[in-house]
C-alpha cells in the first residue's frame, strides 16, 4: 500500500464507528483494542528489559486522560505498522511480532518528540486560505468552486469529527508531493520555526527540504554569529546521518536506526540537563554540556541520548553562556583599566548591572529547577506538549523565558565590538547611533544603557558650563586643555575644540556655545580675577544634565551661554574700560586727535628731520607729555594716558627720525585678549602710514606758508618771480592731494568702520569671541581700504601702496628742491638789498629749476597713473577717492594737453 492509501486508511479507521476499510487488515474496533492491549503489554515488557525498572512509573490521572484522548491515534499507528510489516501469507513468527512491537514503540517515541502545529484550529479560516491559494494558482474560479462544493459535502458529514485536521493535512499535502515538503511546510507554520527545526527531520528518516525564503527569514530572525554557528553544527550532524539520495524505504530504515541509536545512549533526566544549562548560563561547564575551545561553542556529550528537537533547544540556550563568557571577560579586563577612560569604565559598570539582573533571573530559574528535581523526566518518554501543560520548568519554557535576556546579551556583545578603541564622547556617539533602531525593545534598552554610560560625560559638561573647570583626566571631553599656555594667551590657545570627541547628539552650534561658556568662566576667574561671580553663579545653577532630554539640555546651555557672555562683557566694559581703550587707539595711534598730533608735528618736526641715531627716547617722552598737556588729550582718563608712550623702531644707518618714530600703547590682561599682538601690529602699520602722510602734509603746508608770507619780496627779483609762482601752484596741488587722501582715511575709512564697531559692541555683541571677531573685522577694513592689507586682492593693494609711497616721496623731494629755491631767493634778496647790485647765479638757478620741473612732472604723471588705477577698480570707496583727487578734472585736462602736444 502506498503512502496516500495508508493515510486514507488511517483516517477511515479513526473516524468510522463500525465499518472497516479493509477486511484483511482488521475485523472490528474491538479486535483492534484487543491487539493493542496485547501489543502494549509486550512493548512495556521490552522497554523494561531495555531501560530498567526505574524507567516505569505508575500511571497518574493526567496520563490516563491523555491515553484516552490519544487512543484513536495509537490505534491508527498500530494499524499502519501492521499494514507495512505483516506478511501477505499471514504467517507471523515470534521475531516478526517482536519487530512490529519495536517499530511501533519507536514510532510512538517519534510522535511524542514532534511538537504539534500551533496553527489556530479554525476550519473556516483554513478553508478560506485554501480557496485563495487555489484561485491564485489556477488563475480561474473553477478549482475554487470545486473545492467549495467538496467542502460543503465534508461539513455535512457528521461522522467526521476532526474536519480541521483533514483540511490541514490536505493543505500540507498539496504543497509538494515529497515527504520533505510536508516536513518543511508543517514546520514553517510554527511560530518559532528555524532552519534547524527542518534539519532535525533528517534524523527521523525524512529528507531535508531547504527553502531560500526560509533561510532569509532565519537570518533575519537571528543575526547572531553564534546562533548561526550553532545551527550549522546541528545541521551538519543531521546531514551526516542521512543520505538524501537513498530511496524513501531505505531512508526510513536509516532514520529508524539513527533514532534507535540516540535512545540507546545514556538517558539523562530533563532536570539534570536544566541544571547543566544553569551552569552554562554562568560560563561554567556542566556534566553533559561543555565548552569546546576549538569550535568556540558549547557541545553536548555524544553519549547522552537527546532528541534532535531537544538538542536544538539546548544549543539555542547555550548561546547565552557563550555571550556571558564574552561579556564577563570584557568587564574583568576593563573595569579597572584607566586607559578606556571614565566613560568606558561607566560602560563596564552598566554591563555589570545588567549582569546582576541576569543573575537574579538565574537564581529564580534555579529555584524552579529545585522544585522539579524529584520528577524524573527524560527527553525520550516525555510528550513535550504535555510538559508545557504543567507548571514545571521545561526546555521550551526556558527558551521563551530567556528570550529577552538573550537579546540583551546579544546587544551588549554588539556594543562591546562596536566600542573597541573608543573613549569619551566618541564612545557615547557609537552607542547613541544604536538608538536609531525600529525595534522598540532595542531602542529602549540602548537608551537606558546610554543614560548610565554617558553619566561621566554629563558631569564633565556640568562642571565646564557652570564652574569653568575641565575635569577630564583621560581626555574624553570635546574640549582640550594645554596647561603650558600662559595666562595672557588663555583665550586663544589654552583650550582647543576636539571635534572627534563630540557626541553625535550635540550639534556643532551647541558645542561651540558650550566651548565658549567654559572659556568665558575661566577668563573671568583667571584673567579678570572675579571668582566671586562664578561662585554665586554656580550656587544658583543646580540643574542636573542627563541623556534623554536633549531639548532641556539645549535650553540650559543657551541660558548659561547668554548669562556668562553678558557677565564677561560687562566686566570688560565696566571694570576694564574696554570702550575707552578702543577710543584711545583711534585717537592716538590712528591720529584722530588732531590738536595732539599737530602739536607733536610742530614740536618734533625739526628734531625728526635729523639722523635717527641722534634721537633720545627721554627727550621724545618729554615732548609727548607736553603735547598731552597742550591738547584736549589732557581731559582723558589718566589710566588711559599712562599707557601712551613713544617707541623707536629698529634703526638703520640711513634712517631719519621720521622713519623710526612711533607712538605705542601698552596693554595687559585681560584687554590684551582683544588687542592681540597681531592687532597691535596692524595698528602700528596704520600709524606709520598715516604718520608718513601727516609728515608730508605738514612739510608741504610749511613750505606753502613760507611762499605766501615771503612772496612779495621774492617777486621783487625778476629772475625768480616766475619760478615762485609755479612752485606755489605745484605745492597747492600736492597739499590738495595729501589733504584729500587724509580725509579719505580719517573719515570714509576710519570713522565709518568705527561706527560699525561701536554699534556692534553696544547692540549685537554676545560673547568675547564675537567681540574679538568684530575688532578683527574693524582692523581688516581700515587696513584693506588703506591699501595696507588684503587677502583676495593683495597684488592690487601692494601696487597701490607703492604708488602712494612714490607720490609722497616725490612731494618730499619737491619740497627739498623748493627749499633750495627759497634759499637762493633769500640770498639774492639780501645781497641786492645791501649792494644794490643786479645779476644772479644763473647756473645754480637752472639746476634748481630743472629739479623743480622734474619733480612737478613726476608728481603729475604718478598721480595720473594712480587715478587711472583707482578708476579701474570695482570699489565705490576707491572711486570716491578718485573723484576727490580730481574733482574738477584738472588731471584729465592735463592728460589731454600732453597727448595734444
Amino acid at each position: 500500500m502506498n503512502r496516500p492509501e495508508a493515510i486514507r486508511t488511517f483516517f477511515r479507521s479513526s473516524t468510522t464507528s463500525h465499518s472497516a476499510a479493509n477486511n484483511s487488515f482488521v475485523d472490528s474496533p474491538s479486535s483492534i483494542l484487543s491487539q493493542q492491549s496485547t501489543f502494549d503489554q509486550s512493548a512495556r515488557g521490552d522497554s523494561l528489559s531495555k531501560f530498567g525498572k526505574d524507567r516505569l512509573h505508575p500511571p497518574t490521572k493526567s496520563s490516563q486522560a491523555l491515553e484516552s484522548n490519544n487512543l484513536s491515534v495509537q490505534k491508527g499507528l498500530f494499524q499502519l505498522v501492521q499494514q507495512f510489516l505483516d506478511k501477505k501469507d499471514g504467517r507471523q513468527s515470534a521475531a516478526d511480532t517482536q519487530n512490529k512491537e519495536r517499530v511501533y514503540e519507536r514510532c510512538k517515541s517519534i510522535l511524542r518528540s514532534i511538537p504539534r502545529p500551533s496553527t489556530a484550529q479554525d476550519e473556516m479560516h483554513l478553508a478560506g486560505t485554501i480557496s485563495r491559494k487555489l484561485s491564485l494558482q489556477s488563475g480561474s474560479s473553477s478549482k475554487q468552486l470545486r473545492f467549495e462544493t467538496l467542502l460543503n459535502k465534508l461539513m455535512d458529514q457528521n461522522a467526521v469529527k476532526n474536519k480541521w485536521a483533514i483540511l490541514y493535512l490536505l493543505n500540507e499535502l498539496s504543497e509538494d508531493n515529497s515527504a520533505a515538503d510536508i516536513s518543511y511546510r508543517s514546520r514553517s507554520r510554527m511560530p518559532s520555526a528555524a532552519q534547524s527545526d527542518i534539519d532535525s527531520f533528517a534524523s527521523q528518516g525524512l529528507p531535508t527540504f531547504t527553502s531560500p525564503h526560509h533561510q532569509t527569514l532565519a537570518r533575519t530572525h537571528d543575526g547572531s554569529d553564534t546562533s548561526r554557528s550553532i545551527r550549522r553544527k546541528v545541521s551538519d550532524e543531521s546531514d551526516a546521518s542521512m543520505d538524501h539520495n537513498l530511496p524513501p524505504a531505505q531512508q526510513l530504515q536509516v532514520g529508524l536506526r539513527t533514532h534507535e541509536a540516540e535512545f540507546s545512549s545514556k538517558q539523562v533526566p530533563e532536570a539534570a540537563i536544566l541544571r547543566d544549562i544553569m551552569f552554562i548560563f554562568q560560563g561554567i561547564d556542566g556534566t553533559y554540556i561543555k565548552f569546546d575551545a576549538e569550535s568556540d561553542a558549547y557541545v553536548i556529550d555524544d553519549m547522552v541520548g537527546i532528541s534532535r528537537s531537544a538538542r536544538e533547544l539546548i544549543h539555542k540556550l547555550t548561546e547565552l553562556g557563550w555571550l556571558y563568557k564574552r561579556i564577563q571577560a570584557f568587564i574583568a579586563t576593563n573595569i579597572d583599566n584607566a586607559s578606556i577612560g571614565l566613560v568606558g569604565q561607566s560602560f563596564c559598570s552598566s554591563l555589570q548591572r545588567e549582569m546582576n539582573d541576569y543573575y537574579k533571573l538565574i537564581a529564580v530559574l534555579e529555584a524552579q529547577i529545585s522544585k522539579n528535581e524529584g520528577k524524573d523526566l527524560t527527553f525520550l518518554s516525555d510528550d513535550l506538549d504535555t510538559s508545557l501543560s504543567t507548571n514545571s520548568l521545561t526546555l521550551k519554557r526556558l527558551v521563551v523565558w530567556m528570550r529577552d535576556s538573550l537579546q540583551r546579551l546579544r546587544l551588549m556583545s554588539v556594543l562591546i565590538d562596536a566600542c573597541q578603541d573608543q573613549k569619551g564622547g566618541a564612545f557615547v556617539s557609537v552607542i547613541h547611533n544604536y538608538t536609531k533602531h525600529g525595534d522598540p525593545f532595542i531602542q529602549t534598552f540602548i537608551s537606558q544603557l546610554l543614560e548610565e554610560v554617558s553619566a561621566p560625560f554629563w558631569e564633565m559638561l556640568r562642571m565646564w558650563i557652570y564652574e569653568g573647570e575641565l575635569e577630564d583626566p583621560y581626555e574624553e571631553f570635546f574640549v582640550g586643555c594645554d596647561d603650558s599656555v600662559s595666562e595672557e594667551e588663555l583665550w586663544q590657545k589654552k583650550y582647543t575644540f576636539r571635534e572627534g570627541m563630540l557626541p553625535s547628539f550635540i550639534s556643532n552650534t551647541l558645542a561651540q556655545k558650550i566651548f565658549s561658556i567654559g572659556k568665558s568662566l575661566n577668563f573671568i576667574r583667571y584673567n579678570c580675577h572675579e571668582s566671586a561671580v562664578i561662585q554665586e553663579r554656580s550656587q544658583g545653577h543646580v540643574q542636573t544634565l542627563r541623556y534623554g532630554n536633549i531639548s532641556a539640555v539645549e535650553n540650559s546651555i543657551d541660558k548659561a551661554y547668554l548669562d556668562t557672555s553678558r557677565q564677561l562683557l560687562n566686566i570688560l566694559k565696566d571694570k576694564f574700560k574696554l570702550m575707552e581703550h578702543l577710543k584711545a587707539f583711534k585717537r592716538y595711534l590712528l591720529l584722530s586727535q588732531g590738536d595732539f598730533i599737530q602739536y607733536l608735528l610742530d614740536t618734533l618736526g625739526s628734531g625728526l628731520s635729523k639722523p635717527a641715531n641722534t634721537l633720545f627716547r627721554h627727550n621724545l617722552t618729554g615732548v609727548l607729555e607736553a603735547a598731552i598737556r597742550a591738547s584736549n588729550a589732557q581731559y582723558d582718563d589718566p589710566s588711559i594716558l599712562a599707557r601712551l608712550d613713544v617707541r623707536l623702531l629698529e634703526i638703520s644707518p640711513q634712517d631719519l627720525g621720521w622713519d623710526v618714530f612711533t607712538l605705542d600703547y601698552h596693554v595687559d590682561s585681560p584687554i590684551n585678549t582683544i588687542f592681540t599682538p597681531q592687532a597691535m601690529q596692524q595698528y602700528l602699520k596704520m600709524f606709520n602710514f598715516l604718520w608718513r602722510l601727516k609728515r608730508v602734509e605738514h612739510s608741504l603746508s610749511a613750505a606753502w606758508r613760507g611762499l605766501v608770507t615771503s612772496g612779495r619780496q621774492y617777486n621783487s627779483i625778476p629772475e625768480l618771480a616766475r619760478d615762485i609762482r609755479s612752485a606755489q601752484i605745484v605745492i597747492t596741488s600736492m597739499i590738495h592731494f595729501t589733504s584729500q587722501l587724509q580725509y579719505y582715511y580719517l573719515f570714509e575709512v576710519l570713522e565709518c568702520s568705527w561706527e560699525e564697531l561701536s554699534h556692534f559692541i553696544e547692540n549685537k555683541c554676545i560673547d568675547l569671541d564675537s567681540l574679538i571677531d568684530a575688532h578683527s573685522r574693524y582692523l581688516t577694513d581700515i587696513t584693506t581700504k588703506g591699501f595696507l592689507n588684503g587677502s583676495t586682492n593683495q597684488m592690487f593693494l601692494q601696487n597701490m601702496l607703492l604708488r602712494l609711497f612714490k607720490i609722497l616721496d616725490t612731494a618730499l623731494q619737491y619740497r627739498t628742491s623748493l627749499d633750495q629755491l627759497i634759499a637762493l631767493a633769500d640770498y639774492e634778496f639780501t645781497r641786492r638789498d645791501a649792494n644794490r647790485h643786479s645779476g644772479i647765479d644763473t647756473s645754480k638757478l637752472l639746476k634748481i629749476r630743472m629739479r623743480l620741473t622734474a619733480g612737478a612732472e613726476s608728481f603729475q604723471r604718478e598721480t595720473l597713473d594712480l587715478l587711472a588705477t583707482l578708476s579701474s577698480y570695482q570699489d565705490d570707496d576707491l572711486r570716491s577717492l578718485s573723484t576727490r583727487l580730481d574733482y574738477n578734472d584738472f588731471y584729465g585736462r592735463s592728460t589731454s594737453t600732453l597727448r595734444a602736444g
